[in-house]
């Protein structure tokens, strides 16, 4: 009933505070939403339609449900037309909103409790809004307020001061993240210096994903081929690169890769083109340059 009611006084303020109708609405077990034939409702409009609707909770409305008269009927202002034409049940949530419903209702506004609007999404080029009422309200407030206090507890400060606290680490991250990246760089630049000679490098290296592409860059850069991959005990992570004047076709070599890996039942994911391929070989593979010169002779 709380739901139901919930539904209709929450219609109603969309309506009018957000010129949003509302086109269908779905009370499940765990959501509450109502579809609105408005797209991109602006965050202010929502608010202010939230706010009338608990401010009507709050003035303790009367749910009145009849049949009215058909003379009555006619002057009464419907949110929505009767699917029906005959017997027309009227549900009015005091002289606020007044919804043709075969439906049960709380018999006062203030058992709703509260009203939130939890989420917003684009449907179907309208608005769903998504809300909970009620005991279900109620329930979400609390579960809200658990992780929020278990958060600041592990941020040792106050609920209020959470987004501060948030905000602190995020740029702590990115500059981090910053950081690592320009490690990187200088890192692969290295170890792409390292390998002597001008023709193509086949070699096993102990790094992450990112690494190895910044290293087969730059021996690219360098006009040199670029077989390289990671080995770990759940596979082999693979970059293939191929410099501007070389006719290695990187595709195919991880296609005969895989096709290796995958004998042992695994399944390998990945791929490429002529010049780029790269990739994730379901088995570790011992000796790289050896498989390599095996599938590709001359590589």
């Amino acid at each position: 009933m709380a739901q139901h009611t919930a539904q209709h006084l929450l219609s109603g303020a969309l309506l009018d505070r957000a010129a949003a109708p509302t086109a269908s609405a779905r009370l499940g077990e765990s959501a509450l939403t109502i579809d609105v034939t408005r797209d991109r409702i602006p965050e202010a409009d929502l608010a202010r339609a939230e706010d009338l609707a608990n401010d009507l909770i709050d003035d303790d409305l009367l749910v009145r449900a009849w049949f009215p008269a058909p003379a009555e009927l006619a002057d009464l202002k419907l949110r929505r037309d009767p699917k029906v034409t005959a017997d027309i049940r009227v549900v009015a949530i005091g002289d606020f909103d007044y919804s043709p419903c075969g439906g049960t209702h709380c018999a006062r506004t203030s058992q709703l409790g509260a009203i939130r609007i939890t989420n917003t999404e684009r449907y179907k080029g309208m608005t769903r809004v998504t809300f909970v009422a009620g005991r279900r309200g109620r329930a979400d407030l609390f579960s809200r307020d658990q992780v929020a206090r278990a958060l600041a507890a592990q941020f040792s400060c106050g609920i209020a001061e959470l987004p501060a606290a948030i905000e602190r680490v995020r740029r702590d991250a990115e500059a981090a993240t910053a950081e690592t990246t320009a490690l990187r760089g200088r890192l692969a630049q290295q170890l792409a210096a390292a390998f002597p000679g001008t023709g193509a490098v086949v070699a096993a290296l102990p790094a992450d994903v990112e690494l190895l592409r910044g290293v087969a860059a730059r021996l690219v850069a360098a006009g040199r081929d670029a077989l390289l991959c990671t080995v770990d005990d759940t596979g082999t992570t693979v970059a293939l690169f191929r410099a501007a004047d070389s006719k290695l076709d990187c595709g195919a070599l991880w296609k005969r890769l895989a096709a290796h890996a995958d004998l042992g039942g695994g399944k390998s994911r990945g791929g490429g083109r002529d010049n780029r391929a790269e990739g994730r070989l379901a088995l570790p593979i011992a000796d790289w340059p050896t498989l390599v010169a095996e599938l590709l002779p001359g590589a």
